[in-house]
């Protein structure tokens, strides 16, 4: 697929108990995701409903439907998460600099 305009507005947060959370290029999502081996569900249940320019309208729509297709995931030699939907890598992240 295609990189998103700005990847400093698309974040992914994990919390420990399962709720996942982030920013998708416009507004601020939420829901959940569960963990097992190397399977990995993520299940955005809801956002905020701003409005913003249409190409990160485009990317958030792109980013939400990629979200709700992962199955399992991987992490690189050089520590990068790649989020996939079966053999396909929907999303490449890596960690944030900053707190912890």
């Amino acid at each position: 697929g295609r990189a998103v305009a700005d990847p400093a507005r698309v974040t992914l947060g994990f919390a420990a108990d399962g709720r996942l959370a982030g920013l998708a290029a416009c507004n601020r999502y939420f829901g959940s995701y569960v963990l097992s081996g190397e399977g990995l569900r993520l299940s955005p249940r809801g956002a905020t409903q701003m409005a913003c320019a249409p190409r990160a309208m485009e990317d958030e729509r792109r980013f939400m439907a990629a979200a709700a297709s992962v199955s399992g995931f991987a992490i690189t030699t050089d520590g990068r998460l790649e989020l996939r939907a079966g053999e396909r890598v929907v999303m490449r992240a890596r960690r944030a600099s900053g707190p912890r």
